[in-house]
């Protein structure tokens, strides 16, 4: 885990370093209205593209982070109603880009998979994502060939050792 020496500039915590999608949300729209709904088992959030956001209070708040960045990323997209799956993938990656971001998570996400010995779900929970999420920003139709390998390395140097 990094310590104060080695952040970015500007950053002087490690909590700063944790994005928040509901803050950056208002933030960048802050006409946007959150609605918290049950919205049944199978949903964790949507929106109108215009002013509204809907979050499923039914799941965990882990997902319910997940969501809310994907939502995020939609907006500043400028999507309204359903994405085909090429755009939706997209969105899951970007998403899970924004939690996890390279200047500051390219090695937290190699120390998790380390420490939990490549389980992808303790390793998810550790970095407070999703399992999905972990495996969208993983993906390798995104990920910048370069953070890829630096993930890939460290992981390797790790176990191999």
């Amino acid at each position: 885990m990094p310590t104060t020496d080695n952040l970015s500039p500007g950053i002087t915590t490690l909590h700063e370093m944790t994005p928040h999608p509901f803050r950056q949300t208002f933030k960048e729209f802050p006409h946007m209205e959150l609605h918290v709904v049950d919205m049944g088992r199978h949903r964790r959030g949507a929106t109108d593209g215009v002013k509204n956001i809907w979050i499923n209070l039914k799941k965990l708040q882990v997902d319910r982070r997940v969501a809310q960045a994907h939502e995020l990323i939609h907006l500043r997209r400028g999507d309204r109603g359903c994405q085909p799956e090429t755009v939706e993938a997209r969105v899951r990656f970007e998403a899970a880009r924004f939690l996890l971001p390279p200047a500051t998570h390219t090695y937290r996400i190699a120390e998790a998979l380390i420490a939990y010995e490549l389980d992808l779900h303790q390793a998810a929970d550790h970095l407070w994502v999703t399992y999905p999420a972990l495996l969208h920003r993983l993906d390798r139709r995104f990920i910048h060939p370069a953070e890829y390998a630096t993930i890939e390395r460290r992981v390797g140097e790790e176990l191999t050792a």
